[in-house]
């Protein structure tokens, strides 16, 4: 299958969907954030994206941010302040 044919099949099934913009990149970035999520090796999910670099494969985690406002809630909550553990 050519790279058109698998963008051709996603653009058809993500309308049938009703989501309007849905590209083969879109999963590349979902599939690498799941993988982060996981905490996957970032060397490990570079090799199966195909990157030469790790810092190319940070470029499509988007969550980056909000994974770490996640990680900072887990670890400082109010009621932590409130208590006067500054842990």
């Amino acid at each position: 299958m050519t790279p058109e044919a698998v963008y051709n099949v996603i653009r058809t099934k993500a309308r049938r969907a009703g989501l309007e913009r849905l590209t083969p990149h879109d999963f590349r970035r979902t599939v690498t954030g799941d993988l982060l999520d996981l905490k996957e090796d970032l060397a490990t999910i570079a090799d199966m994206l195909g990157h030469a670099s790790t810092d190319t494969t940070r470029l499509y985690d988007r969550r980056g941010e909000e994974r770490k406002r996640r990680a900072a809630r887990r670890r400082y909550t109010p009621r932590d302040a409130a208590a006067g553990d500054s842990r």
